[in-house]
């Protein structure tokens, strides 16, 4: 079987069949810059419909460590590419963004006390076909205090998506 992840789910073939990089997002009215949207709105291209649905901070895990910021992300696929079968997701495209630019990468935890559905993470979490929905947290250790002004989507080898929080 032949999966493609996340990172490169938004690809579109070319006219002999090569999987190319090019895919542009479409944009909704109320966008001011391509690929961007606020938190609640969508965004998709030919493949995906991909919304941030929620960014809430001050997650306790249970652990004692500090508070984790959970992100809720939901990715619809309308179509899989024709040279794959299936998607796979991962939590390794999404990154959290300060004003000042700071990235914050997922903290690579579920369970416990987190809230849950949890966000698939790879191929063991299920493999997924045009029509499929998933839906789940993924969780990022910010420092306590550091503001988060955006969330991103960022395939290997794409331009990102970007939900800004109001």
């Amino acid at each position: 079987t032949t999966r493609i992840t996340a990172y490169s789910e938004r690809v579109e073939a070319s006219a002999s069949g090569t999987p190319s990089a090019t895919a542009t997002p479409t944009t909704s009215p109320s966008e001011s810059v391509p690929g961007t949207a606020s938190v609640g709105q969508p965004l998709s291209d030919e493949y995906l419909t991909t919304t941030v649905e929620e960014v809430k901070s001050g997650i306790n895990n249970g652990d004692g460590v500090e508070p984790l910021t959970g992100v809720m992300v939901k990715n619809c696929i309308a179509k899989v590419p024709e040279e794959y079968r299936e998607l796979s997701f991962t939590w390794m495209p999404w990154i959290l963004v300060g004003p000042d630019g700071s990235q914050y990468r997922n903290a690579g935890v579920s369970g416990g006390l987190l809230p849950t559905p949890t966000y698939p993470n790879g191929e063991q979490d299920g493999a997924f076909v045009a029509g499929d929905c998933v839906r789940g947290w993924i969780f990022f250790k910010v420092p306590d205090g550091a503001p988060v002004a955006s969330v991103r989507y960022q395939p290997q080898g794409l331009k990102p998506w970007t939900w800004q929080l109001r």
